[in-house]
Formats: structure tokens, sequence, C-alpha cells
């Protein structure tokens, strides 16, 4: 009896009938609608920051590397959020039982702490500022090892209790490494972007830059 009650206690419950697959094809939709419109985005946008970038920049090489490096980290950081968002999403709706402690801790706890974080990496990138990024990349390290975490627990048996892995186990391996790769790649470049702080690189990103720019510079920035 102790056995059994040990047993439906710590086993995580899971449910399947037409609501959820009506869910769970919802969110995958909408998941590639959101790819195919942020692929278009990104190819106007691609089309135009070359000449945007030359016109207030001109061929300042070293410059023009800066601040591609700010525009790179702002849309890993965006991407990132994106991914790790619909990566709470899939463990509170389709892994986790309504009723467990860790339906609390993803849902309420995991879901403001990542905008939170994607806000101090984009004020930190915005004013320049060391300490803020240093947080930011401790916050993008917890929410690595949050990612980290509940994907073992989820899929191994010895963590999750079960003997079979979810019937969802592709999302959540598929979300978890692309989360994981984009919050890596979120670490390198704000590594990278806070090495260029004090030369007022931001004002190229988030305003018009000045017209007194060295056009032609090679080396100078």
């Amino acid at each position: 009896y102790r056995e059994e009650q040990r047993k439906a206690e710590t086993d995580v419950r899971f449910y399947i009938g037409p609501d959820f697959l009506a869910v769970e094809w919802t969110v995958f939709g909408v998941e590639v609608a959101s790819v195919l419109v942020l692929a278009g985005l990104s190819y106007k946008v691609l089309a135009e920051i070359g000449w945007s970038i030359y016109r207030h920049i001109g061929a300042n090489i070293a410059l023009r590397r800066k601040v591609r490096d700010f525009h790179v980290l702002l849309v890993l950081i965006k991407l990132a959020l994106f991914f790790l968002l619909v990566f709470v999403l899939i463990i509170s709706l389709l892994i986790v039982h309504i009723a467990t402690r860790d339906m609390l801790l993803t849902g309420w706890i995991g879901t403001p702490v990542a905008v939170a974080t994607a806000l101090v990496g984009y004020f930190g990138l915005r004013r320049e500022n060391t300490k803020m990024m240093v947080a930011f990349v401790v916050g993008v390290l917890g929410a690595i090892f949050y990612v980290s975490y509940k994907t073992a627990k989820t899929l191994l048996p010895s963590l999750s209790g079960n003997q079979n892995p979810p019937p969802t186990w592709r999302f959540v391996l598929f979300f978890s490494i692309i989360t994981v790769l984009l919050l890596l790649g979120n670490i390198v470049y704000a590594i990278r972007c806070s090495r260029a702080f004090g030369g007022k690189v931001s004002r190229y990103v988030f305003e018009d830059a000045p017209v007194e720019v060295e056009r032609f510079a090679i080396d100078s920035a």
C-alpha cells in the first residue's frame, strides 16, 4: 500500500484526449505561423540593414562590426525569449499536471523571470551598462540550467519516476535544444558587446547616428 501511495504522489499524470490534442496542435500551429512571420520580417530587415548601416556609419569597418554584434544580440534576445516561453508553455500545459507544485513554479515564476532577464539584457545593451549585462548573463545561465533540468526530469525515467516518456517528448526535446543553443548565443554576444561598451555604439543602434562620424575609417573605432 505504501509503495502504491508513493508512486501516486510522485508520478506525473498525463491526460490524452480530444481537448488535449486540440491544444497541442493549436500551439504547434501558432509556433509555425510565428516562425514564418519572423522569417519574413527578418528577410525585410536583412534587405534594408546593409544600406542603413552604411548610410549612418560609412566604411568604418570596426564600428560596423560592433553595430552588427549589437543587432545580433537584440535578435538573439527576442528569439531566446520566444523559444523559452514556448518551452515553459509546453511544460505547463502538456507535461505537468495542473495540481502539482511544478505547475506553479513553471508558469507563475518561470515566465516573469524570463521576461525580466530579457529586459535586463535589452536595457543593459541600450545603456552600455556592464553590471546589467553581468546580471543578464547570470540570468541566461540560470535559464540554461532550468531548461536542461526540466528536460532531463521529463525524459529520464530515473528523474521523472515514469517508465515511459510523455507523448509530447519530441516537442520538449526540440524546443529545449533550440532554446539552449539560443541562450548560449546570448552569452557569447553579450560578452562581445560588453567589450565594446564605452564607445557609444548603442547610439548607432537605438538612435540616429551623428553626422560627424568618420565614414572611411578602418580601425579607428
